[in-house]
């Protein structure tokens, strides 16, 4: 069952290369959050045209995404108290970083436009840790 461990070990930590060499999945993990935390202060704000200042909302709506992946941009400016366009900014900002990937509705443009994008991490990794 040696195939078994070894698909689990991928799927848990080693789809990013620099997670392969870590002892635990703990390890990993803290190596992914600290990344993630570089992507949301520094890369954002470059990439992202996004102020210094809506670096924690970043942050914030990274651990959000982390929980869902279908999500209603108004319901998301609401639950942090920011506006509809910081937080598009933020999720485009984010797939430009290639930390997140945008899946559009599949459907008519009626269809398509009634329902919500998907954000799902470019890696499992992320979104676990």
């Amino acid at each position: 069952m040696k195939l078994t461990s070894d698909l689990t070990t991928y799927l848990a930590k080693g789809s990013l290369p620099f997670t392969i060499d870590s002892r635990n999945l703990g390890e990993a993990y803290e190596k992914v959050l600290l990344t993630v935390d570089k992507v949301a202060s520094k890369d954002l704000v470059h990439i992202g045209n996004i102020e210094t200042k809506t670096v924690g909302i970043a942050q914030s709506l990274i651990r959000l995404l982390a929980d869902t992946d279908t999500i209603s941009v108004n319901d998301i400016a609401n639950t942090l108290n920011t506006s509809n366009a910081t937080i598009a900014s933020i999720l485009d900002g984010l797939c430009k970083a290639e930390l997140l990937i945008r899946v559009i509705p599949y459907g008519s443009n009626f269809t398509a436009a009634r329902k919500n994008n998907k954000y799902l991490f470019t890696s499992s990794v992320i979104r676990a840790s």
